[in-house]
């Protein structure tokens, strides 16, 4: 009989899983923020804000080559979690294999698009005079790295599947640490130029190749690269998931990957360098949330393969909320703190760009609140109509960033606004709702637990923003303190009273387990 049919006896072993997924989770996300907050103004200073605008854009442009990839391993995740629960090791070969072979036919497809963008991109997009080349190199680096991502994302997904996200959050540290590394070591050397971050976009998308492939070895030694367990009827059933998986990550791709390219095309690539180091604080946190909700999924998953509804409905509910609560306070106090923000890490010239942060940002808290409810609709394979809305919403961003860039002078607020007209609606409208229709409860349920994320952020933001003006927030040491004070009265408060005793014995349970 399968472990996970005994999942009780592994509840202190999950709890302490749970708590070191959450750990390395918090120990990944302070180290790309600390790291961003000074590789961010470092590629600026030496390359230019216009230059450094091709770099976030060539990465936007290279997560259109890993969609379908993204999709079929979403549904891999699926079917192998509920393989490897149950001990079935014949299936789970044929699943991990199909995915590894559909993923290897997929990347070589992929290559020609890639070359046929490379040559075309100093022509699609604005680009600083001089910069062709540099632009190429940097486009086929990152392109290409997405392709060896394609390739070796089956691997990553025996960590998903295992709910080993520390380990998996440690092949991303290296990955970053390479990324970094390799452009400080060029740039040191010789004199700064654009290609030199393709070089550690490329070594770092094989650095992370590498360690996936042995978290492959080390965690499911009974699953082998074999290709006779390819299975085309395999591959259906993962793309009758999958498909409409693809569908929905190209909405969502239309909702946050297009923004850089509009800014690019209709107000040119110094703003979009601007707007690209902006953007980089809503790509952390949206990052971030993305594997919180995604240590979650395999749990539901888990209790879905186990027939335990309840527990389904309770960690979703529970999800929400906390995720809004906890996103509150970091979006609350970047947009309060915009202008200081601004002015001390890029400079007095970027504080114009306050109001643009703060669009870009203030609506998060609702968009990534939702997210775990993602891995729910995997769980009980209702994905249609989540991708219909999300492709629907995508195409609907796009032509309303371009109208209101020409039809008013918001100029890049204009684009931000529209992402957060329209990520709000789908969250709020749709995705809250749809996901207690298919559980079968109130279509109200996921929406009230929206409320207590959105209000906090309100006040987080304002006392933020009133501190910054009544008081000269003028050094890096009075900004943290701030950061540090309010903080801590934010959680004394949530603590107390935004939470009930049964998520307070909950939250107990996973700091202080023991085995």
């Amino acid at each position: 009989m399968g472990r996970g049919l005994h999942s009780s006896r592994y509840a202190p072993e999950f709890r302490k899983q749970f708590v070191r997924n959450m750990a390395s989770n918090i120990g990944v996300f302070v180290f790309a923020g600390l790291m961003g907050i000074w590789f961010v103004p470092y590629l600026i200073h030496n390359l230019g804000v216009s230059a450094y605008g091709l770099i976030p854009l060539a990465v936007s442009i290279s997560e259109y080559v890993t969609t379908i990839s993204q999709s079929l391993n979403a549904a891999v995740g699926r079917f192998l979690t509920i393989d490897l629960e149950k001990d079935d090791t014949e299936p789970a070969n044929i699943t991990f294999n199909s995915a590894l072979f559909g993923n290897i036919i997929l990347g070589a497809l992929a290559f020609p698009v890639v070359l046929l963008a490379v040559i075309a991109a100093p022509a699609v997009f604005h680009v600083p005079p001089g910069q062709e080349l540099d632009t190429r190199l940097v486009f086929f680096a990152s392109l290409t790295s997405s392709v060896i991502i394609t390739v070796g994302s089956s691997f990553s997904v025996c960590a998903w599947s295992r709910n080993r996200f520390d380990l998996r959050n440690f092949v991303i540290l290296l990955s970053q640490i390479t990324r970094i590394g390799i452009v400080v070591l060029l740039f040191s050397f010789f004199a700064p130029k654009l290609w030199h971050m393709g070089v550690a976009i490329m070594a770092a998308g094989g650095v992370a190749l590498i360690g996936n492939m042995a978290l492959w070895r080390r965690l499911t030694p009974e699953l082998h690269i074999m290709p006779s367990a390819f299975d085309r009827r395999r591959i259906r059933d993962l793309f009758g998931l999958g498909g409409w998986m693809t569908a929905d990550n190209i909405g969502s791709l239309f909702l946050f990957n297009v923004e850089l390219i509009v800014v690019n095309r209709l107000l040119g690539a110094e703003m979009a360098g601007k707007y690209g180091s902006v953007l980089f604080f809503s790509l952390i946190l949206r990052n971030m949330a993305a594997t919180v909700a995604g240590v979650l999924t395999p749990t539901i998953v888990t209790k879905y393969a186990l027939g335990d509804m309840g527990s389904v409905r309770r960690i979703s509910e529970r999800a929400v909320k906390f995720m809004g609560l906890s996103f509150a306070l970091p979006v609350g106090l970047l947009c309060g703190f915009s202008k200081p923000f601004l002015r001390l890490w890029l400079g007095p010239q970027f504080e114009d760009l306050a109001w643009l942060m703060i669009v870009l940002l203030a609506h998060l808290t609702i968009s990534l609140s939702v997210l775990p409810l993602f891995g729910l609709q995997v769980a009980l394979e209702r994905v249609r109509w989540p991708a219909v809305a999300t492709l629907i919403m995508g195409l609907a961003n796009i032509v309303l960033a371009v109208l209101l860039v020409k039809c008013t002078d918001w100029g890049a607020i204009a684009v931000a606004g529209a992402g957060a007209i329209v990520l709000s609606c789908r969250s709020v409208l749709f995705t809250a709702t749809y996901s207690a229709v298919i559980q079968k409860t109130a279509w109200w349920t996921f929406v009230a637990k929206l409320i207590p994320g959105i209000l906090a952020t309100l006040a987080v933001g304002m006392i933020s923003w009133e501190i910054s003006r009544v008081f000269p927030v003028d050094a890096w040491i009075v900004l943290l303190a701030f950061c540090a004070l309010i903080g801590l009265f934010y959680v004394i408060l949530v603590y107390v009273a935004a939470t009930t005793r049964e998520e307070k014995d909950l939250l107990k349970s996973l700091v202080f387990s023991r085995s």
